[in-house]
């Protein structure tokens, strides 16, 4: 077994589903934390910058409900090895690729080495989720999920 490779879908959920699941589960909660204190107004727009990206921050505090019921379905699907859970995994893995490129940029142009280190490994992961969602025996862990019976069903 390698770092992408699963062994036998009958196995159940493969580990890292469930590690993507967990960070999804993570960033829903820190959303979750943000939109809460936007809303008591104890933080600024801007300090959720990080999170969310793009500029969208400044939409206030619904955006980050938006992202934290995104990331948290995203989380109990994969839980769960529903397929759009994994379409959406997708999603939000490029969107986030995509909202971290102008925070890389702006810090390598001002030689900022935190946020370099910072931004490099959010695009580090995302990549190697990203890798790992495409992969064939991903994809077959969702696909061989075993529907359970249903128990109001009758046998004639």
């Amino acid at each position: 077994m390698t770092l992408f490779q699963q062994d036998t879908p009958e196995t159940g959920r493969p580990i890292g589903v469930t590690a993507l699941a967990v960070v999804m589960l993570a960033y829903a909660m820190v959303a979750t934390v943000y939109a809460v204190l936007l809303a008591t107004e104890r933080i600024s727009m801007s300090s959720g910058a990080w999170l969310i990206g793009g500029g969208l921050e400044v939409m206030g505090k619904w955006i980050f409900v938006l992202y934290s019921l995104l990331h948290a379905a995203c989380a109990i699907g994969l839980f769960k090895l529903q397929k759009w859970a994994l379409r959406l995994a997708s999603l939000l893995l490029l969107w986030g690729l995509i909202q971290v490129t102008p925070a890389i940029s702006s810090a390598v142009a001002d030689s900022r080495v935190y946020a370099i280190i910072r931004e490099g490994i959010q695009i580090l992961w995302r990549v190697v989720a990203l890798r790992y969602v495409w992969l064939s025996s991903t994809k077959d862990a969702f696909a061989y999920k075993q529907e359970k019976p249903h128990s109001s069903q009758s046998q004639a």
